[in-house]
């Protein structure tokens, strides 16, 4: 039985996930929700399945950021990531939020990937005991059907006006320049998302990316690693346990130093404070600033020193390393590493059958050597090319390949969406 407009809207209403629906938890907070997958201008029946759409949850943060009955706001998190479309918008009306009164973002079972980036433009980032929070990256996934095609006798023609225009389509071939293409613009969100986590957490860029490899944490580790603030619940938010703990309803990477320390601590910062910084009781905002100042570049470069020793590497004064280089190489590794265990998944469906148990055995093997060397990676490609080449029928020639449709090719990006514990 087909449900009629106004009964979508209704069963919306009231569910308690996938929405993105607010309720007043006391006379002066406002709960909001961000539960689900989060897909851009998700339609009712997507959000009535479990999805958020971004745009619904940006209005509803605006909104209760210019109420002026509402004194705080609380988010409960529970979402693996989502689409890079959408993602800014509701990341930014967190931070136009904050920058009004506290909010407070409760990784509340899962704040992975895009909601992470969302919740960590919070004024304080609190993280459930058994919560899993980070996943900072970004992932996208080509699906390359014209070896399948060409085995059933398709060929598929793409007529384009410019040479990029539209890389990627079903049923043709995925050359290399479309790769480098799309990885190209898979670095652009990346780097905008590191940016953004920097920004609003009050981290260095540098760090921010330390953190950007994909892994996620779970409790008291991303408090550990700089990702939450505090560990505790969503009730214990609700109720104001967390209130002004983070210091600030504007992140202390807004201000100046001079500005963060009045702001602090009240204007009268601890004498205690005030000597291990080298300075007197009667110091003068201007020497607090630049005592801070000084006390960063120390920090920064015993940071740099601490991560050229854990990459093996010195350097000389007059020729310092080239860490960007460094990093250009780390990211070439990951691309080839990712590249190989998606040959590895192509070719497990290739000897298994392009059927259900096909693609979940290439799943699982995928899982499987996700954590190996690259060295294991590539002897198991060495080990199913060797079943291909003696398949009778030839390459995807298992279990009548012919009678399954080809795999939609996907050349979209969005955030990893982590599997649900």
């Amino acid at each position: 039985m087909r449900l009629t407009a106004e009964e979508v809207q209704g069963k919306i209403a009231g569910t308690t996930y996938g929405s993105v629906g607010s309720a007043r938890a006391e006379s002066n907070v406002a709960l909001l929700r961000l539960h689900g997958p989060i897909m851009s201008r998700a339609g009712s029946n997507m959000t009535m399945s479990g999805a958020s759409d971004p745009q619904q949850f940006a209005a509803r943060v605006r909104a209760a950021a210019d109420d002026p009955d509402i004194g705080r706001i609380v988010i409960s998190i529970d979402s693996p990531g989502g689409t890079v479309s959408g993602t800014r918008t509701a990341a930014d009306a967190v931070a136009y939020a904050r920058a009004r009164k506290e909010v407070v973002a409760v990784a509340d079972d899962m704040a992975a990937s895009a909601a992470y980036w969302i919740g960590a433009q919070a004024t304080t980032f609190v993280a459930d005991p058994g919560a899993t929070v980070g996943s900072i990256g970004v992932v996208m996934a080509i699906k390359d059907t014209s070896g399948k095609n060409a085995n059933e006798g398709v060929q598929t023609h793409v007529l384009r006006s410019g040479p990029q225009k539209a890389l990627g389509q079903p049923g043709e071939v995925i050359t290399d320049d479309t790769l480098a293409h799309y990885r190209e613009q898979l670095m652009v969100f990346h780097e905008q998302f590191v940016e953004a986590v920097a920004e609003g957490r009050g981290m260095a860029v540098e760090q921010a990316r330390t953190l950007a490899t994909g892994r996620t944490w779970i409790g008291s580790q991303a408090v550990d690693v700089g990702l939450a603030d505090h560990v505790g619940t969503l009730q214990q938010a609700i109720n104001g346990e967390f209130s002004g703990s983070a210091g600030l309803a504007v992140r202390p990477a807004a201000l100046s130093p001079a500005a963060q320390v009045e702001t602090i601590t009240g204007g009268d910062m601890d004498p205690k404070i005030l000597a291990m910084l080298g300075l007197s009781a009667d110091a003068t905002p201007e020497q607090i600033e630049a005592a801070i100042r000084e006390q960063r570049v120390k920090a920064a470069a015993t940071e740099r020193t601490n991560l050229l020793a854990g990459l093996g590497l010195t350097e000389e004064s007059d020729k310092p390393a080239d860490l960007g280089a460094y990093a250009a190489q780390a990211r070439d590794g990951a691309a080839y590493r990712q590249a190989q265990l998606d040959r590895l998944h192509a070719l497990t469906i290739t000897v298994e059958g392009n059927d259900e148990r096909g693609i979940q055995a290439a799943d699982d093997a995928r899982e499987v050597y996700a954590g190996q060397s690259i060295e294991r990676i590539n002897a198991q490609i060495v080990r199913l090319e060797a079943k291909r080449d003696t398949l009778p029928a030839g390459p995807l020639g298992k279990r009548g390949d012919s009678d399954t449709k080809p795999p939609k090719a996907l050349p979209m990006s969005a955030f990893g969406l982590v599997g649900r514990r």
